[in-house]
């Protein structure tokens, strides 16, 4: 088999990207008709299944400092 003259290999890219972009279309209409997940976090939580290790750092706030505890009463900080 001989080498693609220029237009070949223009009309072979052509049909290339015309490929990839129905292919992206026909992903982005799966995913805009596919059902909104409507699972809570007890619910994904009780099937049996252990949390990915980054599920599961994310689920976990941050400790706060030592000494650095939040202000009390309804101003929030100094009373004037």
């Amino acid at each position: 088999m001989g080498a693609l003259s220029p237009a070949q290999a223009n009309q072979a890219i052509l049909w290339f990207l015309v490929f990839l972009v129905a292919l992206l279309v026909l992903s982005l209409a799966a995913v805009i008709a596919s059902p909104p997940r409507t699972e809570s976090a007890a619910v994904s939580e009780a099937d049996g299944e252990p949390d990915p290790p980054w599920a599961r750092a994310a689920r976990i706030p941050a400790a706060a400092p030592r000494g650095s505890e939040p202000p009390t009463g309804s101003g929030g900080g100094r009373a004037i």
